[in-house]
């Protein structure tokens, strides 16, 4: 081979070399610099913490551009919405041309690709939203990299988004919107004049909330849009596409220009050529879930909608929309009736113009086994002053529902239900309550209902009455059973029709009763339905607002509630003849004067139960009064009492209690005892108080049987709760010829930290030296820790010894009792010798290993020693009087 090609081939195939070493290099070389430039930089700029786990250069995988890798962003708030995440993404592919890096007219993007990102969107009651996080010095920045021309050169050919998950929650509108499994790809030249963009979408799950309303529940989303876009006239021409939602598919035809003025116009029409009546049904979640497959429908269709004109701040297009049905059917396949003279007639209409020329007109009408049933709706000026008309009438026989629609496997409905209703007005005129101005007239009876399905408890409405009127909504009867509970009520609400149309607040006077309330079971179920009908925008917005099942109290009621309850079921808590009244207002439940019996006494009691700060944390304040409460059954009824007050389960006799108390609840709506804070007074007459270890231990060590089997009379005792503790005032426990005084404090751990002072009763073998005894008793209730002060008690045997044989003396020369009182000294000494090495003896007895044996020994020798020391000075003290005694005795 020629000399001069191979040397060609080796300087070729060292240039090959060099530059696949500088492909693997050079990422190495820049990820860092270019990761820190990217994180400090996003930091800057926006009021959030932006962060990511690392930033990656590839040189191979889009050759011959370069890709820019971040992994695991997270774009966090701060302040109002610290610990929510905005954004977040698993990774984000920027696809580079890899000569720009190098260049000065910046970065060429030719391709972006998001896997699995997951947007949260949170606008508060107060209008601060969680995507405002802009610095307020951002425009300046804009205005700078505008004069210095922009970093980056977006040359996109393809974009798309994988797996993602979307949420907004508007808590200012009370709206919410969530996509589930979202998936986008745009692909067109979109760094040319003009080109053919495509984009393909699916969602797999789609869901809206309004004012409470699900207007969509888990619908699936599918797009193929193909559209002409001129970027040089900013007009965009739709051609070739589809939309499918559920089991509808539409296509869309027509153009919109964006325009240098900032208004956009449009010409745009709705194909709906191909859809049917039963295509319709699939938007009714009701229907699509539950056997569509299964649903067979006919009727003449009409579905068309267009919108043209401009767009420009408040000012809409012109745009309306119709819907008809004409002589629909629906039946399903096995069942033996069908619902039939489906009729609905609905248009919305608006001219070119602001949103409050909107005009809306609905009219629906159906049949069940020959009986009609109507609604007529027309709502107008929706923005600046409502006005509507709402007509409702018709008669249902619900047990013949089963027989048209599937309910399901083992549920039940029967019943009847008659309405005619007539609403008709201007929302002014209800908010300035000119009640004469507002139509509202009519009735609604439901009699003879059962419903049971295996997910609730069976519901039974025996008759349900109510009458409307333009100022008021009368129950004059409800006779109601849910489970095991009976309901009676009657009454009137004011103040309705905007509670129901945006929410307003509620007013009303109601008479209920019950002779059985089980509110374990109503709100069992009431959680478990919940949990199964939580749209996916409460699962995603668990950052901002956990799950519970507390109840809630709505903001918009103000009811007062007179109530008479012969039995309530709540937790353990068996509740007699419960009387009083119950106000409900602005998302907190009053009770005032509640009479009731519980726990096996009487209970007077005032409080409230809050869920206007944070529904998962409920706020309580409870004022109670308790008289003749049996201490085992308000143990076995009450947590909070077998968490902190373990004694009660054995202790004997009644009690009677004055409390105050403040809490957070649980989701379990149980006390958080971290939080609850309480003081008060029990007394009792007379209790009795047997097997406790404490005493069992406190009357082995002073050989006093009399402490093991406790019966006291008189006892009171003030306390306080904070922190999770009992802490209680030092109260006295007269046994017998002992006397107890106890102070200290439980703890939610059962830890048990108490001070004691015993006052020994007569005839006890320590008394004869010792009147009192001083300690601490630690541990817990049924491990006890109790340590004697050996020094108090040294002091105690001294005082008790040489006062007793002082007395004896009476001033006498005796040498006899002199001598009697240094052998008397002398066996108190040597008595307190004997309590130190025994007790010794059990902390070497219980040592469970050699290492604590050694530990134990020390500690005993050491309790041994100082009782010597305190012996000794015992006997020098009793000498010390004896030299004074034989001194006077000698004048």
């Amino acid at each position: 081979m020629n000399k001069r090609v191979i040397r060609s081939l080796k300087i070729l195939g060292t240039a090959i070399g060099i530059i696949i070493i500088a492909m693997l290099l050079l990422p190495l070389a820049l990820k860092d610099k270019i990761g820190e430039i990217v994180k400090t930089e996003a930091n800057n700029m926006l009021n959030a913490k932006v962060d990511f786990t690392s930033f990656d250069i590839g040189l191979f995988r889009h050759f011959p551009n370069a890709s820019l890798s971040l992994s695991e962003l997270s774009v966090s708030g701060i302040e109002d919405f610290e610990g929510d995440t905005l954004v977040s993404a698993k990774n984000i592919d920027i696809v580079v041309n890899l000569m720009s890096l190098f260049g000065d007219d910046g970065y060429e993007v030719t391709r972006i690709i998001i896997d699995n990102p997951a947007i949260t969107a949170i606008q508060l009651a107060n209008g601060k939203a969680n995507w405002d996080i802009m610095k307020s010095d951002s425009t300046e920045t804009e205005t700078d990299t505008a004069t210095t021309g922009s970093s980056f050169k977006l040359q996109l050919k393809n974009f798309s988004i994988n797996e993602a998950n979307l949420t907004y929650i508007d808590s200012l509108t009370n709206t919410s919107l969530s996509a589930e499994d979202v998936n986008i790809s745009l692909s067109g030249n979109m760094s040319a004049k003009s080109t053919d963009m495509n984009l393909d979408a699916e969602i797999e799950s789609v869901s809206a909330k309004i004012d409470n309303i699900e207007y969509l529940k888990e619908v699936s989303l599918k797009a193929d849009i193909n559209a002409n876009a001129d970027f040089e006239n900013n007009k965009y021409t739709l051609q070739n596409n589809s939309i499918t939602i559920n089991a509808i598919t539409l296509s869309i035809d027509g153009w919109a220009q964006l325009l240098d003025d900032g208004s956009t116009r449009m010409d745009i029409n709705l194909n709906s050529s191909e859809i049917n009546f039963k295509d319709i049904l699939s938007l009714i979640p009701a229907i699509y879930s539950n056997s569509f497959d299964d649903l067979t429908a006919t009727g003449e269709l009409k579905l068309d909608a267009y919108a043209k004109g401009y767009m420009k701040g408040d000012t809409l297009p012109e745009f309306n929309a119709v819907l008809s049905v004409k002589n629909g059917k629906m039946s399903y396949k096995g069942l033996p009736k069908s619902i039939d003279a489906i009729n609905i007639d609905a248009t919305v209409n608006h001219p070119q113009g602001v949103a409050d020329l909107t005009d809306l007109k609905a009219d629906m009408g159906f049949s069940l086994a020959n009986n009609p049933f109507n609604i007529n709706l027309s709502v107008a000026t929706p923005v600046s002053d409502p006005a509507f008309d709402l007509l409702l009438k018709g008669f249902i026989d619900l047990g013949i529902v089963k027989d048209a629609y599937p309910l399901g496997d083992n549920v039940k409905l029967n019943g009847k239900l008659t309405a005619d209703l007539h609403f008709a007005g201007h929302m002014s005129d209800i908010e300035h309550e000119r009640y004469e101005r507002i139509t509202g007239k009519g009735y609604l009876n439901i009699t003879d209902m059962l419903y049971t399905s295996p997910s609730l408890p069976d519901i039974n409405v025996n008759e349900l009455a109510l009458t409307v009127s333009s100022k008021a909504l009368a129950l004059n009867t409800l006779d109601a059973k849910v489970g095991k509970s009976d309901i009676s009520a009657n009454g009137s609400v004011s103040r309705y029709i905007p509670y129901l149309l945006n929410g307003g607040t509620l007013y009303g006077t109601l008479n209920i009763s019950s002779s059985m309330l089980d509110l374990n079971e109503l709100i069992a179920e009431n959680t478990d339905s919940e949990a199964e009908s939580e749209v996916a925008v409460e699962n995603a917005a668990s950052d901002t607002v956990s799950a519970s099942g507390a109840i809630e109290i709505p903001k918009n009621l103000n009811l007062s509630l007179k109530s008479s309850f012969k039995e309530v079921l709540f937790q353990k808590i068996i509740i007699e003849n419960l009387n009083g009244n119950i106000s409900v207002k602005d998302g907190t439940l009053s009770m005032n004067s509640l009479r009731f019996g519980a726990f096996g006494g009487n209970v007077s009691a005032n409080g409230s139960y809050s869920t206007a700060k944070d529904i998962t944390k409920p706020e309580a304040a409870l004022s109670l009064n308790v008289s003749k409460g049996d201490f085992k059954t308000t143990f076995e009824q009450l947590d909070m009492v077998r968490q902190l007050v373990p004694i009660f389960e054995k202790t004997g006799g009644t009690y009677s209690l004055d409390m105050k108390l403040l809490t957070t609840l649980d989701a379990e709506m149980n006390p958080d005892l971290n939080t609850l804070t309480a003081s008060g007074v029990i007394q009792s007459n007379e209790i009795n108080l047997g097997n406790i270890e404490v005493f069992n231990l406190l009357a082995d060590k002073l050989n006093s049987n009399a402490l093991k089997n406790i019966s006291a009379v008189n006892v009171k005792i003030q306390f306080e709760i904070e922190n999770g503790r009992v802490i209680t005032s030092p109260f006295d426990l007269k046994v017998g010829g002992a006397t107890l005084t106890l102070s200290g404090s439980t703890g939610l751990d059962q830890t048990i930290d108490y001070k004691t002072t015993i006052k020994l009763p007569e005839g006890s073998s320590v008394s004869e030296y010792v009147g009192s005894v001083s300690g601490n008793i630690t541990g817990t209730f049924t491990k006890p820790v109790i340590s004697l002060d050996m020094k108090s008690l040294a002091k105690e045997a001294l005082k008790t010894t040489v006062s007793t044989q002082i007395e004896k003396l009476t001033g006498k020369n005796n040498e006899e009792q002199i001598a009697a009182l240094r052998e008397e000294a002398d066996k108190a000494a040597e008595k307190l010798v004997e309590v130190a090495r025994t007790e010794g003896q059990k902390l070497v007895d219980k040592a469970s290993n050699p290492i604590a044996k050694i530990a134990a020994q020390a500690a005993a020798k050491k309790l041994e020693e100082e009782a010597q020391k305190q012996a000794d000075a015992l006997r020098a003290k009793a000498e010390e009087e004896i030299k004074k005694l034989e001194a006077a005795t000698a004048e």
